[in-house]
């Protein structure tokens, strides 16, 4: 795999896949799980209201669904997506499993968003399997 604008080569598909079977997560403090138990569901906020870590791990984005990878994105910068991009984005209905496994030309020529769309979340994707944070600023 080539690597694109001088990134380096993001891991094959099948290295994520064996990354996300070989996760074990780490327990929670006993003292934790029980400050976290006393707490009422209305209470707890539901994680489409949380804040969403700048650079999540693998696993967690993962299992997002696609209203939390736009907020996100959003989050992270929110002139990536717009317009006619977001639209498109939004009607494609990724998921984190499916955003991770993408890059420029797939959402360029595939997905059809525009180039510059396409760059902003090829960086994102590359951001997040890479673990290292690209200021926007």
């Amino acid at each position: 795999m080539s690597s694109h604008c001088g990134f380096p080569p993001r891991p094959p598909l099948i290295e994520l896949a064996i990354a996300f079977k070989t996760f074990t997560p780490v327990a929670m403090p006993t003292s934790l799980r029980s400050n976290s138990s006393l707490k009422s569901k209305s209470q707890q906020t539901q994680p489409s209201t949380q804040d969403l870590p700048t650079i999540p791990t693998i696993q967690e984005m993962d299992s997002w669904n696609g209203e939390i990878l736009i907020r996100w994105i959003k989050q992270r910068n929110a002139s990536i997506l717009a317009d006619d991009d977001l639209d498109t984005f939004k009607n494609l209905r990724f998921n984190g499993i499916a955003f991770l496994a993408a890059d420029y030309r797939f959402f360029h020529k595939v997905c059809h968003l525009s180039p510059v769309a396409s760059l902003g979340l090829e960086v994102l994707v590359d951001e997040v399997t890479n673990g290292r944070f690209i200021s926007w600023t």
